[in-house]
């Protein structure tokens, strides 16, 4: 978990940054960081993460279909395990968007109170976080719904 955690977070610094570095295509000066730089880039972080994490699930899937075709697992366990690893992720995203968007939002309006860089630190601080939460948040609410309709 906490290495899930430390790669979703170095991933979205990177992306964040590397969109930053972007020349523009047009050929004009860039313009100049603002606030809402941090809500534009935030989602091209979210989906670099989401290649890492769908590489992660796709190797879950494929533990457990060897974990049942060795018979270690019964075909109910693997029906649950399967949907959980699905819902898990659809629930995940769905929340790490959100909690994206919103923690950026305060993150950046926080920071505002240090004009300038803080709210830029604060915009990034507050992305990143609320992505991160939102989809530990969503990955759960979608795993118990899978428990109760699942059965």
């Amino acid at each position: 978990m906490v290495r899930q955690f430390v790669s979703a977070l170095v991933v979205s610094l990177l992306s964040v940054s590397a969109a930053w570095a972007e020349e523009p295509k047009d050929g004009r000066a860039r313009p100049p960081v603002t606030p809402g730089d941090v809500v534009i880039y935030g989602p091209s972080a979210v989906k670099s993460v989401r290649v890492v994490d769908a590489g992660y699930r796709v190797y879950n899937g494929v533990v457990t279909e060897h974990r049942y075709r060795s018979g270690l697992i019964t075909a109910q366990q693997r029906t649950r395990t399967q949907a959980k690893n699905a819902a898990g992720m659809a629930g995940g995203w769905t929340g790490a968007s959100a909690g994206t968007w919103y923690g950026g939002q305060a993150g950046a309006a926080i920071g505002s109170f240090f004009p300038g860089p803080g709210t830029l630190i604060g915009g990034l601080a507050g992305a990143m976080l609320g992505g991160c939460f939102g989809y530990r948040g969503g990955e759960a609410a979608a795993e118990a719904a899978v428990d109760v309709i699942v059965k």
